[in-house]
């Protein structure tokens, strides 16, 4: 009973913080001690927690082993693993970490933002970064060339025409500024972040 009183009192003190954290027992099925970050995240309210199992609730991947484990310095007898917890909320679902020691205690480290959405939003900015670099390979390989072609046809069209005082020069002096300009353009919204 002690130990649950010191898991009440650890998972208050983490609201400070606005992490969602509980404990749990795996041996005994049930919740001993949860903020309310926690309950936030996934949903359930105080009575229902009371009620709910950890292990039907609780899938735990693969345990940190080697080089992580050294770096974290978790002793022989804890062991972490990422976890997904089932949760009555409209997400269904929270993830996180689980950290278990030897007597069947689980601290649960869930995330405190949206894996799903951020996974999302990580994936838009690799794809608009994708699409940009095909963009600038598309103007460099295939465009480039043929942008430089006609800015030096035109050129030497307005050289030719000036040469043989032609009012012509000034409309082809307009275009290849007009060119120029636009070739500035891409090039600066190219290289515009986001």
């Amino acid at each position: 009973m002690n130990a649950s009183l010191d898991s009440k009192a650890l998972c208050s003190a983490l609201d400070r913080f606005g992490l969602p954290r509980a404990v749990a027992h795996a041996g005994a099925d049930t919740f001993i001690a949860w903020n309310q970050a926690f309950l936030d995240r996934t949903g359930f309210s105080a009575e229902a927690i009371r009620k709910a199992g950890i292990n039907k609730r609780l899938t735990l991947a693969e345990t940190v082993q080697g080089e992580l484990r050294a770096l974290e310095g978790l002793p022989d007898n804890v062991e972490i693993a990422s976890c997904v917890l089932s949760c009555p909320s409209k997400e269904g679902f929270a993830t996180g970490h689980a950290v278990k020691n030897a007597e069947g205690y689980l601290l649960l480290m869930l995330d405190v933002c949206d894996p799903v959405a951020d996974v999302f939003a990580h994936g838009q900015t690799i794809g608009r970064k994708q699409e940009r670099d095909r963009i600038r390979r598309l103007l460099h390989d295939a465009l480039s060339p043929q942008l430089l072609v006609a800015l030096f046809a035109i050129a030497g069209a307005e050289a030719k025409a000036e040469e043989e005082g032609h009012e012509e020069a000034k409309e082809l002096a307009r275009a290849m500024k007009a060119l120029e300009e636009a070739i500035d353009n891409i090039v600066r919204a190219l290289e515009k972040p986001g």
